[in-house]
Order: C-alpha cells, then structure tokens, then sequence
C-alpha cells in the first residue's frame, strides 16, 4: 500500500505480502543499481534476473519510478537498492493477501 493513498489514513505504506504492479505497454527506460558506494546503470537483460522489492513508487506522467531493494538469481545475494524508470500508459496494483482493508490502486 502506498503512503499517499487517499484510503490510507496511516500516512504509511502498508505490507501486503506477494502483490504485482502491472504497467499496461510498459517498457524499460533506464535503471541503475547501487550496491555500497557504488553505481551502475543495468539493462533490461540484467533486470530480468533480479527479484524487486517496491519500496518507494513514483507516478510520472508518462511512466513510473519504482524504487526497490533487489535481490540476485545469480549470486543468491542481496544486490543493492536499485531504481527503474518504465514507460507506460498505465498503472494497476495488485494485492494477493490482507484483502479485507487492502487499499487497491490504479
């Protein structure tokens, strides 16, 4: 759940435990992961091997921002905060648990 939603009374983000955003035409602008001290820019290829936690979403609008803890396929470790531009025409977010008081977006 984000913070600014306007059934969310908390002011708070809410975990819901597995969920999906989906991006309607969505296509991979630009990313970068930075791990310690640092930065590099990643691929769309690259980003097919990480699994994303959304910590932080920005709606641009043309696109969104997703700001994300992301974990490695490869080496089956923690590989830095990384942040992805997608364009897109639009946005829709999706909750699997906690249902009952889930603020649903889109």
């Amino acid at each position: 759940m984000f913070a600014d939603c306007t059934q969310n009374c908390t002011e708070r983000h809410k975990q819901t435990g597995k969920s999906a955003v989906i991006l309607r035409n969505g296509r991979f602008v630009s990313g970068f992961i930075s791990s310690g001290f640092v930065d590099r820019h990643i691929t769309s290829d690259e980003l097919l091997h990480l699994d994303l936690e959304v910590l932080d979403f920005k709606r641009l609008p043309d696109g969104v921002i997703l700001d994300c803890d992301a974990w490695s396929h490869e080496t089956h470790r923690d590989a830095g905060f990384c942040e992805v531009m997608f364009s897109c025409s639009d946005v829709i977010c999706c909750w699997n648990e906690f249902t009952g008081d889930a603020w649903f977006q889109k």
